[in-house]
């Protein structure tokens, strides 16, 4: 397996950020667009993307904190009305995929510095392989949430730290709450379910569940056995 970084510097950057604002359209009405052409707007997009590619292969890679090897791949995804998307792209370790097979737990990585998600390891499975471009262009996204240069990322981790806090203490609301502080502080309205459709929307959500689980875990089974073991 090559890790993240090799990628990017083999792939063909002008591929990959076709790819990328594919999957992440331009907002041309951004404040920050005013005065600008749509051709300028987007020169200037890919340019500055271009740049943080520059960025993150030429980042000396700093492997996992606690000494472990993280492996990102793809596998099918089935999406709803929110997430209209067919793939989905996930982080394993490869101690719990040896240990856990199919059954290993998937991560995030938002949260993780770039040096380390250049030290990653890419699947050398045929779906990933397939969609390494799309792996690739969810790497520039999770990579740049917090900033280029990942300027607001300690914020970020403050705040997650500061709701667990108010969610071990009970500061928490409850939908309907939500939804009434909304209803009555801006005057928003939510449709409301008769039983039927909620019944028939939970049983087509679980089905959607089930079968991403399916095809996530049938892709761990590769990953393991690549790996050099065979779950049982």
């Amino acid at each position: 397996m090559k890790t993240v970084q090799q990628h990017l510097r083999e792939l063909d950057t002008d591929e990959l950020l076709d790819r990328y604002f594919f999957d992440h359209p331009i907002e041309y009405r951004l404040p920050d667009f005013d005065g600008y052409t749509v051709a300028e707007i987007r020169r200037r997009n890919r340019d500055c993307m271009r740049r943080f590619i520059e960025r993150l292969t030429g980042l000396e890679v700093r492997g996992e904190k606690n000494g472990r090897t993280g492996i990102l791949f793809a596998c099918r995804f089935m999406g709803d009305g929110f997430e209209p998307r067919t793939e989905d792209y996930c982080l394993v370790f490869t101690d719990e995929v040896l240990r856990d097979g199919a059954d290993a737990k998937v991560y995030s990585y938002d949260l993780t510095e770039q040096e380390e998600i250049m030290g990653y390891l890419v699947a050398d499975c045929a779906f990933t392989r397939r969609h390494l471009l799309g792996l690739m262009s969810d790497v520039l996204f999770e990579a740049s949430f917090y900033g280029f240069e990942q300027e607001h990322l300690q914020e970020a981790v403050d705040g997650i730290r500061e709701a667990r806090k108010e969610a071990e203490e009970g500061r928490t609301v409850t939908l309907e709450e939500l939804e009434e502080r909304l209803r009555s502080e801006y005057g928003m309205g939510f449709d409301k379910e008769a039983p039927e459709e909620r019944a028939l929307r939970i049983e087509a959500q679980k089905a959607i569940a089930a079968y991403s689980l399916h095809c996530r875990r049938t892709e761990l089974v590769h990953i393991a056995e690549d790996l050099g073991k065979r779950p049982v």
